[in-house]
């Protein structure tokens, strides 16, 4: 069953790919596999492969879409951390020169 998997996955990877598709031999294998397993007719087994297809498209896109989101965002806020680190640093430097001249007497 683990090795059944795995040829499903070799076989759906490049379709996962953004306009990707799968190749027609792979699909004609999964027809017969969903077939063989489920008990379905050559036509229903044809339509679920294709929705799981379809779903699997679906997933891939919306799981490209939120790690694009998530790096923006990432981005973002480390720009915000570099800024807000760089003005912590500018106010330890103001009052260290701040306490330096009032030591000094000028």
């Amino acid at each position: 069953m683990r090795a059944t998997r795995g040829e499903i996955m070799r076989i759906l990877r490049p379709g996962m790919r953004k306009d990707g598709a799968i190749s027609p031999a792979g699909r004609t294998y999964l027809v017969k596999l969903v077939s063989a397993r489920t008990g379905l007719s050559q036509t229903d087994a044809e339509q679920r492969a294709d929705q799981v297809v379809t779903q699997a498209k679906t997933t891939a896109d919306q799981a490209r879409k939120s790690a694009a989101k998530f790096s923006l965002w990432l981005a973002a806020s480390m720009l915000v951390g570099a800024l807000a680190a760089s003005v912590a640093f500018a106010a330890v430097e103001g009052g260290n020169l701040r306490n330096r001249e009032w030591y000094l007497g000028r």
